[in-house]
């Protein structure tokens, strides 16, 4: 597979994606989308699967990221919600979605990183 270009988490966020045949996240409306004042995108999902948690990462490094330059945010962690301001900005919704919706992660998708 080339991975030439891949210069952000926006493409691998896509990558993986497209291998298992799902949709890229980034361009999900459905969910609580919310614009970084740097361009950076977060996109929103809730957990729906009881008994299953999610840990945070980073994506520079480990084994717990789902791809490099990906962050996620789950049991203990915390993210900057809609409209706050900070030095550099304000966090923005994207869209007219103000809730996250049911995570496209959990049980037999293999598409996230569970907490073991």
């Amino acid at each position: 597979m080339n991975l030439d270009g891949l210069a952000s988490g926006f493409g691998t966020l896509a990558l993986p994606a497209a291998f298992r045949g799902r949709p890229d996240p980034v361009g999900d409306a459905g969910t609580l989308r919310v614009r970084t004042p740097s361009g950076g995108l977060h996109v929103w999902y809730r957990n729906t699967w009881p008994g299953l948690r999610f840990r945070c990462s980073t994506g520079s490094g480990g084994r717990t990221t789902p791809a490099w330059q990906v962050d996620v945010r789950a049991d203990g962690g915390y993210i900057v919600a809609p409209g706050t301001r900070i030095a550099q900005g304000v966090h923005r919704a994207e869209d007219p979605v103000r809730t996250p919706a049911p995570s496209p992660c959990g049980r037999g998708t293999n598409s996230c990183v569970p907490v073991t």
